[in-house]
């Protein structure tokens, strides 16, 4: 009796055993057959899919944080010449550089792409170039009004250049009389609104010749003060 239930036991357990051997044993039959069960070539190829991806993506990333770099190392080498003469041919090509030499048969100019030779026969006009650029100054005197605790300046701005000026801010900075400086404040001046790039709106901007309002504030933070300096910045169009 203690025989047949030992048997009967033994049976129990290796009757599952033998069946999940089986069942894995005619899966992978079923694989090696063409089945779908651990498909590994697919697995494999879907593994190389996703590498080079990865890798794709990896290299876009190395040139987007390098490029800014690099560009800004070319910028550091690379020093452009000033384009102080307009030189324009026979067959109508415009050449723009600074001129170096110059003789009864050729002249030599520097350009952007280097020095090149041009022969006087060639040529029908040169004339000399001027850099569009805006320059401010102040238009009449300063009025300057006192208080307890802020001085406060009126003024205006004249564009006297060539070119646009952008976000025109006029810089004001109170010394006392040992030349320490006790505080400084800055405004906007009052021109014509513009539209800039980008869709921005800006109503600091100063046409040449046009002519702009501007009244800073200073607090004077309890202290005496012996004098001012003034300082005009702004952007300009290239």
């Amino acid at each position: 009796m203690k025989t047949y239930c030992l048997l009967l036991a033994l049976l129990l357990i290796i009757t599952p055993v033998f069946a999940q051997t089986s069942s894995a044993a005619d899966k992978l039959k079923e694989s090696e057959n063409g089945g779908r069960f651990y498909n590994t070539e697919e697995d494999i190829k879907n593994l190389k899919n996703e590498l080079t991806r990865l890798k794709q993506e990896m290299l876009m990333y190395k040139s987007d944080v390098n490029m800014p770099k690099i560009r800004q190392e070319i910028r550091d080498m690379v020093t452009l010449p000033e384009l102080t003469h307009e030189i324009t041919l026979k067959n109508g090509t415009v050449v723009q550089g600074k001129l170096l030499q110059e003789n009864l048969d050729e002249i030599q100019v520097q350009t952007l792409i280097g020095i090149i030779t041009l022969k006087q026969n060639q040529i029908t006009n040169i004339r000399e170039t001027t850099e569009r650029k805006a320059s401010l100054e102040f238009d009449g005197a300063l009025r300057e009004m006192n208080f307890s605790d802020k001085k406060v300046y009126i003024g205006k701005v004249k564009n006297t250049g060539t070119d646009k000026a952008l976000f025109i801010r006029i810089v004001f900075r109170l010394f006392d009389d040992t030349a320490n400086m006790i505080n400084t404040d800055s405004c906007f001046v009052l021109g014509v609104e513009t539209e800039l790039d980008g869709g921005i709106y800006s109503s600091s901007v100063l046409l040449p010749g046009q002519v702009g309002d501007f009244q800073c504030t200073v607090p004077t933070l309890g202290k005496n003060v012996s004098y001012y300096t003034t300082d005009i910045k702004f952007s300009h169009i290239k």
